[in-house]
């Protein structure tokens, strides 16, 4: 028996894991730790799992307020217990598998081992030994089964010869719906320790009525999996815990087959992640004739180059409706009292002829940003954050220009400039991701001297590393032509 409810699991920080009666049961303020993507599964799962325990309880947004951090508890612990056969991964019914697939031939099924990323499969070299194959942990075990039900990369390995709809024929597994063709960003109202996380995370009927695509609220997957991989009804749970694979533990491997990857259309996201619709004027007359406004949609991604402190107007867009970006999760926390700020996590993938994969550019992106709690403090740091945003961006301008006129004097080809220029942007918002925590300074109480000073600072910093003076040759006459001298006073 392999019971998620007493089998130490959940990996957490500053300690060995723990089972789900553990995690609910002591008043501990615990916080995940390990892999971001194991991470992301792990929550998905737990958050899911207090949506169910809890949704009884959830009807109108007055509701939460009653739900005291032991209520919370108790009736997730309620249900735990009540529905303790569902959490077994051996047994007749397998948590989040299919006991149908144990004829199916351990060739073409994968080693357990191969569940953990980063880890060689096939005939792919190996560089060094965190790549070879290793016995897996209990944790790594369900935390990497977890990432492979419901966050998986696209592509063609899985056994194609395993469907559950009669005649269906399986090329290649389209992206998961929690991970979109380049990877989404997931935000999270950010409490005080995971199970507090998780309780501010909850979804009254209420808040899921706001968008039209989530058809109810449906059955977790651990309740009713899926009959078929077009079983897909567009309730809530699958939203919340998609099945994008359908598996079945054996030993030590583990059948794949491509699950439930509904071709949906941009805008139909998680609720964790934010998305923007813009109308866009495209009148043209032609032979008397105009044409409507065209929608223009689309969904915040991970991206290592554009971490997520960047991103805040984006995922707390409700400060500002103007900008036509809404995330479901985090609005529905907004007036929740002793939140602490947003956790954003995601993967960047490349996506190429239907295969996801991880280039050098791409990974894991995981980041907190602390905000104030109430809905005045929080307008009031929203609009500190936005001014000193676009001033941000002007300093990025005012530095691309300098770059460009620098490498311009120098007679650089068009392309060698773009290159030089992109360089030295990034370069800057790199230095800015170490000032983080003053930038959450600024933003709780105003303070913007010493936070101005360094990012002003950082304009020169970064200019005199990409574009050198040398004494003697033209690159002196450059540097002194182009850089941005005086900027201090245009900045105040």
């Amino acid at each position: 028996m392999f019971s998620l409810l007493t089998k130490p699991w959940i990996p957490v920080a500053g300690r060995d894991p723990v089972s789900l009666n553990e995690l609910f049961e002591n008043d501990e303020a615990y916080e995940l730790c390990g892999p971001v993507a194991d991470q992301l599964a792990c929550f998905l799962f737990l958050r899911a799992l207090t949506q169910r325990a809890c949704e009884d309880a959830l009807e109108y947004r007055e509701d939460w307020q009653d739900l005291t951090p032991e209520a919370f508890r108790r009736k997730v612990l309620d249900y735990l217990h009540k529905h303790e056969a569902l959490f077994d991964l051996e047994g007749e019914k397998p948590f989040l598998q299919y006991p149908a697939f144990g004829s199916a031939d351990l060739k073409k099924a994968w080693y357990l081992t191969e569940i953990r990323l980063g880890v060689a499969a096939g005939n792919t070299t190996i560089l060094n030994a965190t790549q070879s194959n290793h016995p897996l942990s209990d944790s790594e075990l369900v935390c990497g089964f977890l990432r492979l039900v419901t966050i998986p990369f696209s592509g063609k390995r899985f056994d194609k010869t395993i469907t559950l709809k009669k005649g269906l024929e399986k090329k290649s597994a389209a992206p998961a719906l929690t991970m979109g063709t380049n990877g989404y960003l997931h935000n999270f109202v950010l409490a005080d320790g995971l199970v507090e996380t998780l309780r501010y995370n909850l979804l009254t009927k209420e808040d899921i009525e706001e968008y039209a695509y989530i058809k109810g609220i449906g059955v977790p997957p651990w309740e009713r999996m899926p009959v078929s991989e077009e079983d897909f009804q567009f309730t809530l749970y699958e939203f919340l815990f998609p099945i994008a694979r359908f598996c079945l533990i054996r030993g030590d491997r583990i059948v794949v087959t491509d699950g439930v990857s509904p071709k949906l259309p941009l805008g139909m996201v998680p609720p964790s992640v934010a998305v923007q619709k813009k109308e866009h004027d495209s009148t043209k007359k032609k032979s008397g004739r105009s044409t409507k406004s065209k929608e223009e949609v689309r969904a915040l991604r991970a991206n290592r180059r554009s971490l997520p402190w960047r991103h805040i107007d984006e995922i707390l867009s409700f400060y500002d409706n103007s900008t036509g970006w809404k995330c479901l999760q985090t609005s529905a926390g907004r007036k929740r009292k002793g939140k602490k700020g947003v956790w954003s996590l995601g993967i960047q993938v490349a996506y190429q002829s239907g295969e996801q994969y991880m280039t050098a550019s791409d990974g894991f992106v995981c980041q907190t940003f602390a905000f104030p709690d109430g809905d005045s403090e929080g307008a009031e740091a929203y609009a500190r954050y936005a001014e000193e945003k676009q001033r941000l961006i002007h300093l990025v301008k005012v530095l691309m220009a300098a770059t460009y006129g620098y490498w311009t004097s120098l007679k650089c080809t068009p392309e060698m400039r773009k290159e030089r220029v992109d360089r030295t942007v990034q370069e800057f918002w790199t230095e800015c991701d170490n000032l983080k925590e003053d930038f959450e300074h600024l933003c709780k109480t105003g303070e913007r001297e010493t936070y101005r000073r360094k990012t002003l600072g950082l304009i020169y910093e970064v200019f005199d590393r990409m574009c050198p003076k040398i004494p003697g040759n033209k690159r002196l006459e450059a540097w002194v032509t182009n850089r941005p001298f005086g900027l201090r006073e245009e900045g105040k």
